[in-house]
């Protein structure tokens, strides 16, 4: 993993309370590193959350695949009952992936913010 891609897994873990796990896997959906937060259980298994990892990988693909037409993939947030999934994608190829708990979109702006800062400190794949 690059310093780059750590350095932002790290500041977005800790960036709000609500943020329940981050991680960057690479691009076969293996994870690279991860932060949970130690109060928290997982929600998923270890199996689960590979496999999301995969699927989120093959929708960047797809999205890869149309840039051409609809512009670059930016980020994507996946909204459940329990959490929010946020997956962005990297220039190093590896994929930030964080999940948020709660109800309220209120923090997610602010994450988002720090999330585009962040994206161009580090260079990613956003141009």
């Amino acid at each position: 993993m690059t310093t780059d891609d750590e350095y932002l897994m790290s500041k977005v873990a800790n960036a709000n309370d609500k943020i329940r796990f981050a991680s960057v896997c690479d691009s076969k959906g293996n994870i690279i590193s991860s932060q949970h937060r130690h109060s928290e259980e997982n929600l998923l298994t270890l199996e689960e959350t590979h496999k999301s990892l995969r699927h989120s990988l093959e929708r960047w693909d797809e999205r890869d695949r149309l840039e051409e037409k609809i512009g670059r993939g930016r980020y994507v947030v996946a909204s459940y009952q329990k959490i929010k999934r946020v997956t962005i994608p990297l220039k190093s190829g590896n994929l930030l992936f964080f999940s948020i708990e709660g109800e309220s979109d209120n923090f997610i702006n602010d994450i988002m913010k720090l999330v585009e800062e962040l994206m161009v400190i580090s260079e990613l794949r956003l141009k």
